[in-house]
């Protein structure tokens, strides 16, 4: 998902996920491995900002009719991480949640609207990146606010968000970058769509032009890694 990783030391945005909220989110995570791929270790968990402002956009344009379907889809020990009666399912930007839950509400949503699915994830994509280079994060969009500056930090801005996973971003020729995940134990198939189109966006929001993402494997296909290859023009 979005970029926002720490570049240099801050003590306010650690880079692994830790403190309270990440161990809230582990007590959350009955199931150790997460979704299995791991043999031993926690269960794979995410940040909520990101989330979250998807959420909103999706509440505003869509409404709430997914909290029904949500309530008989909730992970096992999630109950208590969200709320009805709040926008967003009362998450948190800054807390950290089992990845399990982000997997139960992306499931929902596609089973209200299957076939807009990938058209609402990469709308709500371009909204929350917005919001988000507008927001608390700015200053670190405009320090990673090029192709070149953003792959190079990416495992950095991935790890600020996910518990899990090997991001790379390799820049081949101008305008063409190929963008890899592996070891990546919190994927869901509609997690991977969210995170190259936010890819995208985030492209878009540093000034790239005609840009295009080509989603080229996915783990849940039964590729090693997730790749997707970005062109664009300056």
């Amino acid at each position: 998902m979005f970029l926002c990783g720490r570049i240099g030391a801050s003590k306010d945005l650690p880079d692994e996920p830790n403190g309270e909220a990440y161990a809230t989110a582990m007590r959350h995570a009955d199931d150790p491995n997460g979704s299995g791929s791991l043999a031993s270790g926690p269960a794979p968990a995410m940040k909520g900002a990101t989330v979250r402002e998807f959420l909103l956009w999706y509440e505003k344009h869509r409404g709430t009719g997914y909290y029904h379907g949500l309530r008989a889809r909730l992970p096992a020990g999630t109950a208590d991480l969200v709320w009805f009666d709040r926008p967003a399912l009362g998450l948190v930007g800054t807390d950290w949640y089992p990845v399990k839950l982000i997997h139960a509400v992306l499931d929902t949503m596609a089973e209200e609207c299957p076939q807009e699915m990938h058209k609402l994830i990469a709308e709500a994509s371009e909204a929350a990146v917005a919001k988000l280079t507008r927001g608390i994060y700015q200053y670190l969009f405009r320090m990673v606010a090029s192709p070149k500056l953003y792959a190079r930090h990416i495992q950095r801005a991935w790890n600020m968000l996910h518990s899990t996973g090997i991001r790379k971003i390799v820049i081949s020729s101008a305008g063409l970058a190929d963008s890899t995940i592996q070891d990546w134990p919190g994927h869901h198939p509609w997690l991977c769509v969210v995170t190259t189109e936010t890819m995208r966006a985030t492209f878009q929001a540093m000034g790239a032009r005609n840009v295009v993402v080509e989603r080229v494997g996915c783990v849940s296909t039964g590729a090693p890694l997730c790749r997707a290859l970005v062109r664009w023009n300056d």
